[in-house]
């Protein structure tokens, strides 16, 4: 799998919403619902999909349970977007502007599912500064071991819930094994 070809496709559609919600009511990427970002996400994936997986032969399905285990806040749902290729999963978890325990729980909840599964975790983290801040920054150290970061890319956005200048810092990691201490 191509991860420089999936975190650009990522980047390239959320710039695109951004843009396009600024024209239409001058509010950023956060007026957007998370399972539209998602819906777009998937589709610019799909469209990109040879790119990607090195095979068009690809089956995307949305909101799929993927996992039994109930670990905490968030757990045992369902994975925002998933690929079918060949014999393998690809498991993609989007968050938008939440708090730590939700980054958290969803990284736990990817960390959980079966070790045949390639997990991914991708954040839309608003932040003053164009830098990823604690919330990120905690998950990054906690799960050092585990956590790898595919790519960061930060933009200016604006949305009436914040009182001065906010970042869009978007994230996206994979996830190397399962934890198995759970």
């Amino acid at each position: 799998m191509n991860e420089k070809v999936l975190f650009d496709t990522i980047k390239k559609t959320v710039e695109e919403i951004e843009r396009e919600l600024i024209e239409l009511n001058g509010k950023g990427i956060y007026f957007a619902p998370e399972q539209h970002i998602a819906f777009c996400i998937g589709k610019a994936i799909m469209k990109n999909r040879t790119e990607i997986f090195g095979t068009d032969e690809v089956e995307w399905l949305r909101e799929k349970k993927l996992g039994e285990k109930k670990l905490g806040i968030g757990q045992g749902g369902v994975t925002d977007i998933v690929f079918n290729v060949s014999d393998k999963s690809i498991a993609l978890e989007l968050k938008l502007r939440d708090t730590e325990p939700y980054y958290k729980a969803d990284v736990e909840k990817l960390i959980s599912l079966p070790d045949n599964i390639d997990k991914y975790f991708c954040v839309l983290l608003d932040s003053y500064s164009d830098d990823n801040d604690k919330r990120i920054t905690h998950i990054q150290n906690e799960y050092n071991d585990i956590l790898k970061s595919i790519g960061h890319h930060s933009f200016e956005t604006w949305n009436n819930w914040y009182k001065k200048q906010v970042y869009c810092n978007l994230n996206l990691f994979s996830i190397s094994k399962t934890l198995k201490t759970l």
